[in-house]
């Protein structure tokens, strides 16, 4: 996280384009916010548009605009977004959610920095910074052909993948203490303090959850610890029961022990487990979660049990898994770290990825 503020810090004030990369929940937005709120276009607001939450098709006349009678219920003529951002910041959020057929006039207006209304004879030109995010892999979006080669590349001018809190548990406490410091839960009328610490119980509990949700699902957690505290101190039991339990309701594979020799004593290392041996997936669906949380879940079970599959098939051989796979090797590898699998054997050529 260092390594990434440092490189947020020597970006922020030149006008490249950025693309985010992370899982829901690990801050996309506001390292967004924080680029623009360091750079030269602070002074006006950054304008945001999520892909996700726009049927597809009224997209277009969001990021663009329209004119009057540019089709059914353009009743006047309306600015786009990236006119609107003119001389500052448009941060398009969950931008592997934007449909094939309007990413060559999105590569259009990051080349050419103009962009055409919806029914207009002329471009207007604009000048924007761009910063997406996303929640997918676009690399194997752009192998599997839902995203263009050339924009994934014109985005790529800086690259940022913020990890997933579970792979940054020392960040726990500090994010605890900041959010009691700051957020509006723990204030009482008087403007002081509810809740001023937390009990090395529950901050152990906090610590050893996986966070499927990451940041987004601390954040709510602490709210209704707060909500239930009924002392200066959020205890364990003041803590939501799956982060007291340790489920994290099929959003991850689940954790089987490993220990591992530490000195005297042996230590459990906590490791996702892949039934390879049955035909279906390790959860059923979350039905009761909005389409795109349930459809990330679904894909993440498909993609580490496939691995483990072709792992196992192969005798570990990444290689050859990777190539029964049809997919580049180093990719292959990338997976595997993203799910914690291990080959069971060397790989002598590990110094190439």
């Amino acid at each position: 996280m260092r390594e990434l503020y440092a490189v947020i810090e020597k970006i922020a004030p030149t006008g490249a384009t950025v693309i985010i990369e992370g899982e829901t929940g690990t801050g996309k937005e506001v390292v967004a916010q924080t680029i623009h709120k360091l750079s030269q276009r602070a002074s006006q607001s950054m304008m945001v548009f999520d892909c996700g939450a726009v049927p597809k098709n009224l997209i277009e006349s969001e990021l663009f605009g329209h004119e009057k009678g540019s089709f059914t219920g353009a009743i006047m003529t309306r600015q786009g977004l990236f006119e609107m951002a003119h001389n500052s910041t448009l941060f398009i959020d969950e931008l592997g959610e934007l449909p094939m057929e309007l990413q060559p006039k999105l590569l259009r207006a990051l080349e050419q920095r103009e962009i055409r209304r919806v029914g207009a004879t002329r471009s207007l030109k604009v000048d924007v910074r761009i910063i997406a995010a996303t929640n997918r892999q676009l690399e194997e979006e752009v192998r599997a052909g839902r995203f263009r080669q050339d924009l994934y590349y014109r985005l790529s001018v800086v690259r940022l993948v913020l990890p997933p809190l579970r792979e940054r548990a020392d960040d726990i406490p500090l994010l605890v203490e900041s959010f009691l410091a700051e957020h509006s839960y723990n204030r009482l009328p008087d403007g002081s303090r509810k809740c001023t610490r937390i009990s090395p119980e529950a901050m152990e509990l906090l610590s050893a959850y996986r966070w499927p949700g990451n940041i987004r699902e601390l954040v709510n957690a602490i709210e209704r610890a707060v909500s239930f505290a009924a002392s200066e101190e959020i205890s364990a039991d003041d803590l939501p029961e799956n982060i007291r339990t340790g489920d994290s309701h099929g959003f991850l594979p689940p954790l089987t022990p490993r220990t591992e020799a530490h000195g005297k004593h042996p230590v459990e290392v906590p490791r996702p487990v892949a039934d390879v041996q049955s035909g279906g997936l390790l959860h059923e669906p979350r039905l009761d979660l909005p389409f795109k949380d349930a459809k990330d879940q679904w894909i993440a079970q498909f993609e580490q049990k496939y691995l483990a599959f072709l792992l196992k098939k192969n005798k570990g051989n990444i290689s050859h898994a990777a190539r029964t796979a049809d997919i580049d090797r180093k990719y292959f590898r990338k997976l595997m770290r993203k799910y914690d699998l291990d080959s069971g054997k060397d790989d002598p050529l590990d110094d190439d990825v």
